[in-house]
């Protein structure tokens, strides 16, 4: 049967476990014949929907995947270009934009498909890109390209993290972040508290995830996307300044040449 829009706020609640075990296609009806999104809130795999689908006509997965997929070419094509040396700027802020690209990118195609449980699990790798890239780049500018020894041990902690449960996700990232700023104060600035504070905000609409009924664009996860891409572009700022303030420190004085 052709498919036909049904508006989210008009949707049934969601569908028991069994039914969603059990992927029963008349699931997917209205009583008056019509097709129905995933219910608000259900687990990934509840019932397939086509790309097309989330990209066009569901309002709130239109948001979430054009939210991503555009910045998220932005900084791939920033990658390129620094790498292909059409614009001199730092190897750290290519890596830092090639983590953002990748978290971006796969978060985008997640919302081509959101009830494929194998996509959400690649997503929450996907974020470990951004989270372990930007303390990782803010040292490589502060310290001029050097990572201490023993930093990536919490890196592979951070790592680890995204197979756990959503709340210990969520305190596995925000824990590793916080240690690395602990045992590298110097790398702390406005700049990077007002990013960690964005990402703190995010972390909070993740595990609200509600507001579906809201106009479209002001769902919790929508903010959760708004606030991971300001985060990056601050924290483009601060690889930027940090790299130029690394290199004045380094420099000869006129007196010492």
């Amino acid at each position: 049967m052709p498919w036909e829009w049904v508006d989210r706020r008009d949707r049934p609640t969601c569908l028991h476990d069994e039914e969603a075990q059990n992927n029963d296609p008349s699931q997917l009806l209205l009583p008056d014949g019509k097709r129905r999104f995933r219910p608000a809130g259900s687990p990934a795999g509840t019932f397939p929907q086509g790309p097309v689908d989330s990209m066009c006509c569901d309002p709130y997965e239109r948001i979430c995947f054009f939210s991503h997929i555009i910045p998220g070419c932005c900084f791939l094509a920033g990658t390129i270009l620094i790498l292909a040396r059409a614009l001199h700027e730092s190897k750290t802020l290519a890596g830092f934009l090639g983590c953002a690209a990748c978290t971006h990118i796969i978060s985008a195609v997640t919302h081509v498909w959101p009830d494929s449980m194998h996509l959400e699990k690649v997503d929450h790798v996907g974020i470990v890109a951004l989270v372990t890239g930007t303390p990782i780049t803010a040292l490589l500018a502060v310290k001029n390209g050097q990572i201490p020894e023993g930093f990536m041990v919490v890196g592979g902690i951070m790592f680890a993290a995204a197979f756990l449960p959503r709340a210990l996700r969520v305190i596995g990232f925000a824990s590793g972040i916080a240690v690395s700023v602990f045992l590298h104060p110097e790398m702390l600035t406005w700049l990077l508290a007002v990013e960690m504070s964005l990402y703190v905000l995010g972390a909070i609409a993740f595990l609200r995830n509600a507001g579906q009924t809201r106009w479209p664009g002001f769902a919790d996860h929508h903010f959760l996307h708004y606030f991971v891409t300001i985060a990056c572009i601050l924290h483009i700022i601060y690889i930027r300044r940090a790299m130029e303030a690394s290199s004045r420190h380094i420099a000869p004085s006129p007196s010492a040449r």
